[in-house]
C-alpha cells in the first residue's frame, strides 16, 4: 500500500488525477445513478461522464 500511496502522490505532483471522473452537477449525477441502476459498468459510466463534461 505505501507504494500505491507514493505513486498517487507522484501523479498528483505531475498534475494527474487519480480515480473516476468528477460529477459536474446534479443532472450528471442523476444520469450516472440511473446508468448504474441499469447495471452499466463503472468504467462505461466514467467514460460517458468524462465525455459529457468535455462537451460542455
Amino acid at each position: 500500500m505505501p507504494c500505491t500511496l507514493e505513486g498517487h502522490e507522484s501523479a498528483r505532483k505531475r498534475g494527474k488525477t487519480i480515480g473516476g471522473a468528477d460529477v459536474a452537477d446534479d443532472a450528471m449525477l442523476s444520469i450516472a445513478l440511473h446508468l448504474r441502476s441499469q447495471e452499466t459498468s463503472l468504467c462505461d459510466i466514467a467514460s460517458l461522464v468524462r465525455n459529457a463534461a468535455q462537451a460542455r
